[in-house]
Parts: C-alpha cells; structure tokens; sequence
C-alpha cells in the first residue's frame, strides 16, 4: 500500500500547531521554570526567561545571581584535549567552552623562528573581569595545547610569541609577560 501524503491544509494546521507549542514553551509569563541555558551538559538558572537570543546575550545580568560562581568554575575547568589531529578537529572543540551569550575567539596565528605557528584562544569568564586563554603550537597541520591559564580582561593580552624562557605575552597596554607553559 502507498503512503498517501497529507493533505495541504493537515500540514499547515499541524505546522501552526508546532509553532503555537514553540512559543509558548519560550515565553517567560508561560514557563517560569523554563529560565536556564544549558552548558557542557549543566542546566544553569537565568535571572529570567527571554524571548529571544538578543536579549538574553545583551543582559548583563542574565546569569541568576546564585550561579555565577558555578558558571565560571565550568568555564575555567571545562577541558581541554592535548592535542588535535587538525584546525578544524580544534575550532569544533573550542566553539564549545564558551558560555552562551558570552565571547570567544582566536587571536592570528603567529609564525614563530622555528617555523612552528603559535594560536592564541580566548574565552570570556562570565561575571568575572577575566579571561581563559588557551595557547597551541601547530606544528604539520597538528595543534598542541602549550598553555592554558586565566588573566584580567582589564589588560587584555594580544599577542603570543615564543621566546627563550617561555612564551612572552603581549598586553594592549604595552606591558609583557613572559610565563613558562603549562603544557609542553
């Protein structure tokens, strides 16, 4: 027997449908108990419901109070693998430490004497004035995680070379900093 398809109007009724349910289950006055974000498999309590992503993102309050401290201790501890196979391998893991709604990015990769390139990430700590770098040598189309560590984001850092002792950081204020590797 064939499958007979639905009839025209079905579909824009249960579409319509769909999109009545959608609403609902995002509308703060609906569903209260539906203000948290989930992160890394955690389900974090908003300050409230939003109806849309730009809101919530645009907030500096959108983290309920009593979670801040729960938040940044994922962000600062959320893992990260020692190496990956390729840039591509790396960015999808990467992509994924950021909190919701708040900012991430990778710095240029900076081509260092030995020929190997140096790959700065940052990741913004919610609620906390600071920032998670990570730093990666790619070394053959292979990145490894040389350094991993957090600083104020009131001096932000801007740039990674290598040098003698260690890696030297360059500040947006002028300052340098030079730290030996977490990772080698």
């Amino acid at each position: 027997m064939a499958h007979q398809p639905l009839p025209r109007i079905a579909i824009w009724t249960l579409t319509a449908l769909a999109c009545a349910f959608g609403a609902a289950a995002s509308t703060n006055k609906l569903r209260p108990e539906r203000a948290v974000v989930e992160y890394r498999g955690e389900y974090i309590r908003l300050s409230r419901a939003y109806h849309d992503y730009e809101d919530y993102k645009n907030d500096p309050s959108n983290i309920h109070p009593d979670e801040t401290a729960r938040v940044q201790r994922l962000v600062t501890s959320a893992p990260v693998a020692r190496a990956y196979q390729d840039r591509a391998t790396l960015f999808q893991a990467l992509s994924e430490l950021s909190f919701p709604g708040y900012g991430a990015g990778a710095h240029t990769e900076a081509q260092q004497a030995d020929g190997t390139k140096l790959l700065m990430y940052e990741v913004e700590i919610p609620r906390a004035d600071a920032t998670r770098y990570l730093v990666f040598r790619e070394q053959a189309g292979r990145y490894a995680l040389l350094d991993d560590f957090i600083s104020s984001a009131t001096d932000p850092i801007s740039g990674v070379r290598h040098v003698l002792n260690g890696l030297a950081y360059s500040h947006a204020r002028g300052k340098v900093t030079v730290r030996k590797p977490s990772f080698r």
